[in-house]
């Protein structure tokens, strides 16, 4: 498991209001290393909620996750309904039986996500 940002919270508001460049960069890197272990086609399960709404930067450091993410091919998944908004639910809040099915990142960027 990856997050986006480079940072955890227990409570959204907590997030930096702004985006540190080098801790994102960090997280890439980190990204990167993880994937560049996996063998054939790595998963990547899209679980980020709405978080990703109560702070602008985290569209800039998705963006730049999928980036990474096509270097290596990897295939996006989600697993239960998505929010109003397409956002793909957080893991906590689903079913410990909830299928995985592929997630269309593109069409979720396009529709304005």
């Amino acid at each position: 498991m990856n997050n986006k940002f480079y940072g955890r919270v227990t409570i959204p508001t907590d997030l930096d209001v702004a985006c540190n460049p080098l801790l994102h960069r960090e997280n890439l890197e980190a990204f990167r290393h993880v994937l560049s272990l996996c063998g054939g086609t790595p998963t990547v399960w899209a679980g980020w909620g709405t978080l990703i709404e109560q702070r602008p930067y985290l569209y800039h450091c998705l963006r730049d996750m999928i980036a990474v993410g096509g270097e290596y091919g990897v295939r996006w998944v989600t697993a239960g309904k998505r929010s109003k908004a397409g956002h793909p639910h957080h893991p906590l809040y689903l079913r410990g039986d909830s299928p995985l099915e592929d997630f269309d990142l593109e069409a979720y960027l396009n529709a304005g996500s």
